[in-house]
């Protein structure tokens, strides 16, 4: 055998004395400690923030037999990530860009290709970003102006509400913890992960959340619901109904929303947050949005969405405000 797969570490030792490391975005202080890198690939970089990657560089240092890279790998969501501004807006001496699309990838199967040809038809935004590979101009945002990152929750706000949004195989887990007071909801990224089953799910919250925290899950799952409630866990289905998803959406949108910035995945869903485009009614000079979200990248949002409507909003459900 070249290598020795060690799971419980995921990592592979190879005979020639070289080693990979793996290691999730929630482990960056483990990258941190390890010591001798001499490269490390950042995979979907836009999901790390600016300090893990400045922190990690700095691990790329010291003498070497090797020369040190970095390579990082990621969709151009938006021009607001931190990678626009530090690479190409200020191009690096001894940075290179490399272009390519799913054309180029000989492993894709023709299912997947086909479902990325069909955001020519749906959305050009999406489009242009996953299909092409260009940077998104992006227009019809939802939540455009009403949300402000910060540094850490103040200390008259509790992170007393949770909202759930299940996922598994093809979408993230995604746990967020709110608090409140009179200047608006303050919002933290918790848990954003794929292939958790429910007890994964139950194991995570006996280990870092208080039973007496009111929770809030998609109702859509009442059985995950049920078993999350009988392992002494305070949680309730999000409200449904009649346009629960516009309306709820619609209460987000009036209200003040405050993003720690560690919440990296969640920063870039808000950034990227759109209403689906009214092909048939657009030009290439306006653009026209139907009063539907693109279902895309928005399992944090929904976690927000399900307290903030169920447990905060109005109780008139037919009251619609539309933001333009």
């Amino acid at each position: 055998d070249i290598c020795k797969i060690n799971k419980t570490e995921m990592s592979f030792n190879f005979i020639d004395g070289s080693e990979v490391i793996c290691s999730g975005l929630d482990q960056p202080d483990k990258i941190k400690s390890i010591a001798g890198l001499t490269s490390v690939w950042l995979e979907e970089a836009n999901e790390f923030s600016i300090d893990h990657f400045r922190q990690i560089n700095l691990r790329l240092r010291g003498k070497t037999e090797d020369y040190y890279q970095m390579v990082m790998s990621f969709n151009p969501v938006s021009k607001n990530t931190w990678i626009y501004p530090e690479f190409f807006e200020r191009p690096k001496r001894n940075a290179h860009c490399h272009h390519s699309i799913y054309k180029d990838n000989l492993y894709l199967d023709e299912e997947y290709k086909l479902e990325l040809e069909k955001y020519k038809e749906i959305d050009n935004y999406y489009y242009m970003v996953y299909a092409r590979g260009e940077w998104g101009i992006l227009g019809g945002l939802i939540y455009e102006r009403n949300w402000k990152e910060i540094e850490k929750f103040p200390s008259d706000v509790n992170m007393n509400i949770l909202g759930i949004d299940f996922g598994y195989s093809n979408s993230e887990t995604a746990v967020v913890g709110i608090g409140k007071n009179e200047r608006g909801f303050f919002c933290k990224e918790l848990l954003y992960k794929k292939k958790l089953t429910n007890q994964d799910l139950i194991d995570w919250l006996e280990r870092y959340i208080e039973k007496n925290v009111l929770m809030f899950a998609d109702s859509a799952e009442p059985a995950r619901i049920e078993e999350i409630k009988r392992a002494g866990f305070r949680i309730k289905p999000a409200r449904k109904g009649k346009n629960s998803v516009i309306n709820g959406i619609d209460y987000v949108k009036r209200n003040k929303l405050f993003i720690t910035s560690d919440s990296v995945n969640l920063i870039n869903e808000i950034s990227s947050y759109k209403w689906k485009e009214d092909r048939q009614n657009s030009t290439d000079n306006e653009k026209v949005y139907m009063d539907v979200p693109v279902p895309m990248n928005d399992h944090l949002l929904d976690a927000i969405r399900y307290p903030l409507w169920t447990h905060w909003g109005k109780t008139k459900s037919n009251v619609r405000v539309r933001f333009i």
